[in-house]
């Protein structure tokens, strides 16, 4: 059985607090296509939430967040960051250093 696609609406992404942007709404929506999992930019609703740790001493504003559900998943994430250059962090976000711009949670996937 095939598994479903994350559909997500579609978002500009702004640099913020989040740093100075590495690639532009063409690259990232070539990304958005490669990855089945889900992805939270700083312009969603829900980015604070999911950007939230434990230790709220330290607080961690990546560019992007995505919710891998697969190896391909991981795989897409680590050729984007690598074609524009992005440095990138797997597991949860209280653990990644606070400059890294591209994120990836395993929490969505059933088995490593």
């Amino acid at each position: 059985m095939r598994r479903q696609r994350w559909r997500e609406p579609e978002y500009k992404i702004s640099a913020g607090r989040c740093g100075d942007l590495k690639f532009n709404d063409a690259q990232f929506a070539e990304f958005r296509k490669q990855v089945i999992g889900r992805i939270v930019v700083a312009s969603d609703p829900d980015y604070n939430s999911c950007r939230e740790t434990f230790m709220l001493a330290f607080q961690h504003f990546p560019q992007i967040i995505v919710y891998c559900v697969g190896f391909s998943d991981v795989v897409a994430c680590i050729r984007f960051a690598r074609r524009v250059g992005l440095h990138w962090f797997a597991g949860p976000v209280a653990t990644a250093p606070p400059d890294t711009p591209l994120t990836m949670k395993w929490s969505s996937m059933s088995g490593i």
